[in-house]
């Protein structure tokens, strides 16, 4: 739902018009991880199926991992890389828009967190653990660098491509997005600066 109501800002925003493509971003923007995590290819069918190829295709994109049941995603570092060279070479607005409404939603998430810490005076390390705790390597000085190079990388690969639409389009609604979410991922670095995380990319 947050993430729907981010589209629908973004969407609307520039000239004051609804687009004609309004109402399968917002769909679009609801379903966004369903793909992912309720069923794969054969749910990936459905949403066709109920909404649309136009709505199918942003959900799609939206997708970093597909995996068929029973299977498992391939690795974090092999996932993102391959996430980010379909960013770059993504030209299809709606898909991007969603995209920078679900990273601008879980950053966020992360600042909200991060300045409760803060606030009650919690080890931050504490709080990056979740991210870790259920996956085979949880060393946290390897993985939080990781995880903070994955998010400034997609804040640049968003910015880029809205200065890209900007160029093209009179009432372009990327750029918002865009420039909250750069505002956002430098905040969380510097939360994470302050516990003596840096980021790094992943090594593989």
């Amino acid at each position: 739902m947050a993430v729907a109501s981010l589209v629908m800002e973004a969407a609307a925003d520039g000239d004051g018009e609804i687009p004609e493509d309004f109402e399968d971003l917002v769909i679009a923007g609801l379903l966004h991880d369903v793909v992912e995590d309720c069923g794969g290819p054969p749910r990936l069918r459905d949403v066709r199926a109920r909404f649309g190829d136009r709505v199918g295709d942003i959900v799609e994109h939206c997708t970093d991992a597909m995996p068929a049941a029973g299977e498992q995603k391939p690795p974090w570092p092999e996932r993102k890389r391959a996430y980010l060279a379909s960013l770059e070479h993504k030209d299809d607005y709606r898909a991007l828009l969603v995209t920078a409404a679900d990273k601008l939603h879980n950053t966020r998430a992360i600042v909200t967190d991060l300045r409760r810490y803060q606030r009650e005076g919690w080890p931050q390390e504490d709080f990056w653990v979740r991210f870790v705790a259920d996956k085979p390597d949880t060393d946290l000085e390897r993985r939080v660098p990781e995880i903070l190079w994955y998010y400034q990388a997609l804040a640049d690969v968003i910015s880029r491509k809205a200065e890209a639409e900007a160029e093209v389009a009179p009432s372009a609604r990327l750029g918002r997005l865009a420039a909250d979410l750069q505002g956002v991922v430098q905040e969380i670095l510097g939360f994470a600066g302050d516990a003596g995380f840096s980021l790094r990319a992943p090594l593989s």
